[in-house]
């Protein structure tokens, strides 16, 4: 008969190898989907002044993605005030645009093959009644037209000033 300290120690050390590999099993699993980097060139501006933000879809998958849709080729900005207010349509200035559909040839949509990225910067004119001094956490997302999954990007603190 085995004492019960000898079973238990004999439970810990499954225990623990079993939690090892699940642990590295799930550390290899690749991505569901594309992933979305956002920068600033400066973090400060002032009411009134254009904004750009650095954009970088890239696709660290095994197989192609379907990126956007629709205006902008899906993405859009979102930007919470102090109060938790989303101002970001005022930012990217589509509170303002009429959203009829536009005739298209073509899918509105952008195959991403495994490994590949597009950046591209998006210069935006913010309205100046919405963007008023304060501090702003700004990102960005696009679906997966795939999955349906909507991607969010790294968050960035914009500061704007008088």
């Amino acid at each position: 008969m085995i004492p019960n300290r000898h079973r238990f120690s004999w439970y810990m050390l499954f225990a623990t190898v079993l939690c090892s590999v699940c642990a590295a099993t799930a550390q290899q699993e690749p991505p569901a989907t594309f992933v979305i980097k956002i920068s600033l060139p400066e973090s400060t501006i002032h009411v009134g002044d254009g904004l750009a933000i650095s954009v970088i879809e890239s696709n660290p998958t095994d197989h192609a993605v379907k990126v956007g849709e629709g205006f902008n080729g899906g993405i859009e900005v979102e930007a919470l005030s102090e109060k938790g207010e989303d101002i970001g349509p005022h930012v990217s200035g589509s509170a303002n645009r009429k959203r009829t559909p536009q005739p298209n040839f073509g899918p509105l949509w952008l195959a991403l093959s495994p490994g590949r990225k597009r950046s591209f910067v998006w210069p935006l004119k913010p309205d100046p009644k919405y963007l008023i001094p304060g501090t702003y956490r700004v990102r960005v997302h696009n679906r997966d037209m795939t999955t349906s999954v909507d991607v969010y990007s790294n968050l960035i603190i914009l500061t704007v000033l008088p």
